[in-house]
Order: C-alpha cells, then structure tokens, then sequence
C-alpha cells in the first residue's frame, strides 16, 4: 500500500471516531420544505415529493433507484447554506453534472435568468426534462446531454436503469474515452464557445471526479469569463484551489468529508464543497 493511502486510511478511521464539523451551517426551513411521502406517478411510472419554495408548490420526480438519494439530494440543496453563498438573482447558470434536475430547479427557483444543465447520463436528462417540464420551466431551463472535462467524446458505463448492489453505484457517472461516439464531452473552453456565457455567468460543476480536467485544463481567461464557481471535489481541493487562485480568484474550502465508494476507479474519496469569486484585475 502507498503512503498516501496508508494516510487516507489513518484520517478515514480517526473521522469515524470523531467525525468532522459541518462548516456549511443550516438554512431555517421558512423558504423551503418537502414532503416525506414518496408517491408514484402512473403517467410516467416515476416517483416523486412534494415541496414548497417560498409558499409555491413543485413536484420532484425520481426513479425507483434513487428513491432513497433524490429527496435527499434536493433536500441539501435547499437548506446547506454553503450553496446559497451563490449569487443568482437574475444571473444565467452553467449547470455541469445536473443529475435528474435537481440543481437546475435550484437555480432556478433561487431567481437565476437561464440555466444550461450539462449531464452526461441519458436517463438522468430524461428525469431532468420531465422535472423541468411538470415544474413549467421550459422555457428558463435547457437540459445537454453531454459531459464536462477533457474535450471528446465518452461512454457512460454505468446502467441506471437497473439497481445495483450498492445503490451509490446507480449514481456514478464516471466515463472512459471512446473516440468519436458516446456523449460529448466538453473542455471549459468547448463550453464557453459553444454556450457564450455571459460576462455574470455563474459556473457549477459536480461531475463525479471530472472537475480536475475541467478546471485544471483550463486557461485563465477561460476561467475568468465566471464571476462565481462552485465546485464539489471528490479527490481534495488543494490542485483546484491553487489554479483558482493563480487565475484571480478568491476560494473558500468547506471542511473535507472522506469516503469510501467502490463505483470509484479510486474509492478513497475526499469531498467536499469549493466556493470561488472572480477578484479585481
């Protein structure tokens, strides 16, 4: 075993023992609130809650794989303060990794103009479109079947459409090359070509691993057309953290959460949340 394996495992256990401090601190539930009822929608044969964002009523539909995950995943969403540090009234989004639509609705729902949702999974788009849809969102929210990291094509190996042993598995979007078939996958500059962000254009990106091509690949004026990041990391922050920095931006780092996650080509993950904004030239 490596030595910085051997110290994974040393901080997993000691976690265990003592497990880290949330330092995103919880919203009051006065804005938000969810139905604990899962019900299963006939004309779709998906599941879904119910919730209320700010007095008005929505309908968030998920797969029977994900009947445990997709509730909660909207749930943190909406009451993690660490993701209401971004600032998106009136203000187009790029989505990388948008799921079933959860973070697409949050966005939107939080006053965002537009919303591109990037999500490599083709039965994950088609959970999202019919959760924009049923939400009357048509028209602010664009669902891409295509992926984010280093500029090409891939193939998405996992099966969703069947449960797996662990039910984290059913969520793993981690991809291989492929040549010139399979879903798209775009660099942060493919991106800014083919979507033209606009110069108050916030950028989020949570695509299981593939934040370290996107954002390590990057230019610094490709990085600099998004006044605002916010990127969830799944291997460390400190490679993220100093391009950032190095390209002009101020970065806060939540505290590391360290998991063990076979769907992983390298299960010793270490999570968490990375917040940038762009500082003066």
């Amino acid at each position: 075993m490596k030595t910085k394996d051997i110290a994974w495992e040393l901080r997993f256990w000691l976690q265990r023992i003592r497990p880290p401090r949330s330092s995103q601190g919880i919203q009051t539930e006065d804005e938000f609130s969810m139905s604990k009822q899962v019900k299963l929608d006939e004309t779709s044969a998906l599941y879904y809650v119910d919730f209320i964002f700010s007095g008005k009523g929505y309908r968030f539909y998920f797969s029977e794989e994900l009947k445990d995950l997709a509730p909660f995943a909207l749930e943190r969403l909406f009451t993690y303060r660490a993701f209401a540090q971004l600032r998106l009234q009136n203000k187009p989004v790029i989505d990388i990794g948008s799921f079933i639509g959860d973070s697409a609705l949050f966005f939107a729902l939080r006053g965002a103009r537009s919303v591109v949702a990037l999500e490599p999974s083709s039965r994950f788009c088609a959970i999202a479109s019919v959760n924009v849809e049923r939400n009357g969102m048509g028209g602010l929210i664009h669902v891409v079947n295509e992926g984010a990291g280093k500029s090409g094509f891939a193939q998405v190996p996992v099966d969703v459409s069947k449960r797996a042993e662990d039910p984290r598995a059913s969520v793993h979007r981690e991809w291989r090359s492929s040549g010139r078939d399979g879903v798209r996958i775009n660099s942060l500059g493919d991106i800014a070509e083919r979507f033209d962000p606009l110069a108050d254009t916030v950028l989020k990106v949570n695509c299981e691993g593939c934040e370290y091509d996107l954002i390590l690949g990057a230019s610094r004026v490709e990085l600099r057309r998004f006044p605002e990041i916010m990127v969830e990391y799944h291997y460390g922050s400190g490679a993220l953290t100093r391009k950032l920095e190095e390209s002009g931006f101020s970065v806060l780092v939540t505290q590391n959460r360290l998991e063990l996650n076979r769907s992983f080509s390298d299960p010793r993950l270490e999570i968490g949340l990375l917040y940038a904004r762009r500082l003066a030239e």
